[in-house]
């Protein structure tokens, strides 16, 4: 007795390795995933304009977040410091400030806009309110007595 092949053995053959292939992947979809591949993320992605300066503070994990602030500074000579103040209270109340120094008036400064954006991080609760605020001084100083993050 010879055995032989045809093209339609080899087709059927095909069609129906396909077809077991098919049913077992749609088969292992169905079956229950991991815990964690399950679990909906909580974080909270809060955006706040002021004064053509923007915060994206972003609830990372447990009680850390971080943020960005971007913007555009008139001059080359201005200056800028940020501060994160977290009010113990439940829900915390988390204030982000950027306090820009201008130049004194009579110095001679070139009008060439200076890109801003800093990042930073702060701890609390997801549920925490987060609010931002921009100043603006004459002066030098900065709001923590140090030297500002952009100083020359």
């Amino acid at each position: 007795m010879k055995f032989e092949l045809s093209s339609f053995h080899i087709v059927g053959a095909c069609i129906l390795l396909t077809t077991g292939f098919v049913f077992g992947v749609a088969w292992s979809n169905q079956q229950s995933l991991p815990e964690e591949v399950l679990t909906v993320s909580t974080d909270r992605i809060e955006t706040i304009e002021s004064n053509g300066f923007t915060l994206v503070a972003e609830h990372l994990t447990g009680s850390e977040w971080g943020y960005t602030i971007t913007g555009v500074l008139p001059n080359k000579c201005s200056r800028y410091d940020v501060t994160e103040i977290v009010a113990e209270s439940m829900p915390e109340q988390v204030t982000v400030t950027l306090a820009v120094s201008e130049p004194e008036d009579d110095s001679l400064c070139a009008q060439v806009l200076q890109k801003v954006e800093e990042t930073g991080s702060f701890i609390a609760s997801a549920e925490a309110s987060i609010s931002f605020v921009y100043t603006q001084e004459n002066s030098r100083p900065t709001a923590t007595g140090l030297e500002s993050k952009n100083e020359n």
